[in-house]
């Protein structure tokens, strides 16, 4: 999620190119800015994009040097993020803050609706104790 286009944001993405990665955006505005960002699980309302990276390659053999361009574009694009729509797996570490203050209600309600964590190969909230 990109919460402001900026120049230098731009340019990782110009200086990125590569025809092997698709970049795809989501302008999130509208009803998504209406919703106040502890009215949902999504926290995520002030965002002004949504990003896609899809990756694509025809040979195994270049499995390791694209999933390591791949990563580092979006280290490079990362300090423009504000979060990711959480529907998408990743890293499970970042679960945590990616819902940002929702995240202790969502606890509470993922306990009571799934306290043995079933529903969990999303980007997992854990159960509240």
């Amino acid at each position: 999620m990109v919460k402001e286009w900026l120049q230098g944001l731009v340019d990782v993405l110009v200086d990125s190119y590569n025809p092997n990665l698709f970049l795809a955006s989501h302008v999130a505005d509208g009803a998504v800015k209406r919703v106040g960002e502890m009215d949902t699980a999504f926290p995520h309302r002030n965002a002004e994009i949504m990003l896609v990276f899809v990756s694509i390659w025809p040979d195994a053999a270049q499995d390791e040097a694209m999933i390591a361009e791949t990563r580092a574009l979006y280290k490079a694009v990362e300090p423009y993020m504000g979060g990711y729509y959480d529907n998408i797996e990743f890293d499970r570490d970042a679960a945590t803050g990616n819902y940002g203050p929702a995240y202790a209600r969502l606890r509470k309600v993922k306990h009571q609706v799934d306290p043995e964590n079933l529903f969990r190969l999303n980007s997992n909230i854990e159960p509240a104790a």
